[in-house]
């Protein structure tokens, strides 16, 4: 795979992790705010996801640029809703209210009341979901009508790519909040989860330092072809949904986690060209 094509991907990932927050917007609200106001906070996710979208498929190429676009778009559009379906049950708890009256007191600050719906969002993620899909089945049927190009037998798909540059990505924007969770929320949201489930923050920021070092190392060995690394990111992401069914026992939360390890499934296993790939490359460790 050419350079510019991971650049590219790069540029798609980001738009994605705008489109997430994008969609999770129109389902909050605080009491007595004007309606314009959701649709500001829309807006402020919604200009940049669609830069980094028109750039990512500019770079890709023409051959990919439906393609690449569709799967961002339900990307995103399944990233915003999973994790909505996650925060929504820990933002209705009793415990989060006290949490962040609490904040509010410690700063001087007025506590507004927030509304939380998910109609919206769910109907701006079904949108997408349109949107995406119907560019891939465009894409799916004018590659039929045209001859394809020869793949070497064995070289890195495309998923895989795409799925290693998430990590990585991810890893990274975990990376920097977590050294600068003294300025951010981060810390709010670990105190919440330590409100509502019992579970200490220093262990939370532990857990998640061994998350980040694990997509890092996983990242970086899927584009290198080692076999072992998708075992890994797969025996992680179910250690994973463990963890959240018995010690958060929240279905929310579990979630997004389900949706990746069918994503992984799928793009690393099933799929022939995967298989090829990791059984011709030998990466010494």
């Amino acid at each position: 795979m050419r350079a510019r094509h991971v650049i590219g991907i790069i540029f798609l990932v980001l738009a994605v992790l705008c489109l997430g927050p994008m969609v999770m917007m129109p389902g909050f609200s605080v009491v007595g705010s004007p309606a314009e106001a959701s649709l500001f906070a829309v807006a402020i996710f919604a200009v940049p996801a669609l830069l980094l979208i028109l750039t990512g498929a500019l770079v890709v190429g023409a051959p990919h640029r439906w393609h690449a676009t569709g799967w961002t778009l339900v990307a995103g559009a399944a990233y915003g809703a999973a994790t909505l379906m996650m925060v929504v049950p820990m933002m209705n708890s009793p415990d989060w209210d006290q949490l962040m009256q609490a904040t509010a007191q410690q700063r001087n600050l007025e506590m507004p009341e927030m509304a939380i719906s998910l109609g919206r969002p769910l109907l701006l993620a079904a949108l997408l979901l349109v949107c995406g899909g119907a560019m891939l089945a465009w894409h799916h049927r004018h590659r039929l009508a045209r001859p394809s190009e020869a793949v070497p037998d064995g070289s890195r798909p495309v998923s895989v790519t795409v799925i290693a540059v998430i990590l990585l990505v991810s890893a990274g924007m975990g990376v920097l909040s977590l050294l600068i969770s003294g300025v951010t929320t981060l810390d709010q949201g670990f105190a919440a989860v330590e409100a509502a489930w019992g579970i200490p923050a220093e262990l939370q920021k532990a857990l998640s330092v061994v998350g980040f070092a694990v997509f890092i190392v996983c990242g970086i060995f899927l584009l290198r072809g080692a076999n072992w690394s998708r075992w890994l990111l797969l025996v992680f992401t179910l250690a994973n949904v463990v963890y959240q069914g018995t010690w958060l026992n929240s279905p929310g939360w579990m979630l997004p986690s389900l949706l990746w390890i069918a994503a992984y499934v799928y793009f690393l296993f099933l799929r022939d060209p995967a298989r090829r790939y990791f059984a011709r490359r030998s990466v010494a460790v």
